[in-house]
């Protein structure tokens, strides 16, 4: 293996992203770009390092509100930490996330109570994109029709393999 294939490792592994597990979003401004649901990487991290507190975490994320024109926002600073193997040191890598607390649209004020769980979420995954995770997004190639139609073939068919060897799927409460 190569200096590269060694220092891109985890980005290889999670740069892809399923096209199922995203979706369009727009934002004040009209910004539009691509989300993806968090809790798909949250799973592929685990796949890739092992359980979250085992494998990869995150150290107490820290809170800062901030008021501007009468709205709140909270933001998150973490430290969150992955381990190449189970001897491996930690390695630690920072995140930034953000969400509006009270937000005034068209004059009426909105509260949303999950603002801090939405800003630790996209600490979180702010944290991550820096090893690569759903780092096709974040490098615009899901504009790129032809790079969205073999993701979208590769996961279907890892999709499809997947089902052969397990077979029905079966939900068990033991």
């Amino acid at each position: 293996m190569t200096d590269i294939d060694e220092n891109l490792r985890h980005w290889k592994t999670l740069s892809p992203t399923d096209p199922k597990q995203t979706k369009p979003f727009q934002r004040r401004g009209g910004f539009k770009g691509t989300a993806i649901k968090p809790m798909w990487n949250i799973m592929r991290l685990t796949e890739h390092f092992g359980p979250m507190g085992i494998g990869w975490g995150n150290e107490e994320p820290r809170f800062n509100i901030v008021e501007t024109n009468g709205e709140l926002i909270v933001f998150c600073v973490m430290q969150c930490w992955y381990k190449d193997d189970a001897d491996s040191e930690r390695a630690y890598i920072w995140g930034f996330g953000g969400n509006f607390i009270n937000e005034n649209r068209s004059g009426v004020v909105y509260v949303d109570d999950d603002a801090y769980k939405k800003a630790y979420t996209d600490a979180l995954m702010n944290a991550f994109v820096r090893i690569g995770t759903s780092a096709d997004v974040h490098l615009g190639m899901f504009e790129d029709y032809k790079y969205l139609s073999e993701v979208r073939e590769h996961f279907d068919n890892s999709r499809a393999i997947q089902a052969q060897i397990q077979g029905p799927t079966k939900l068990t409460t033991d």
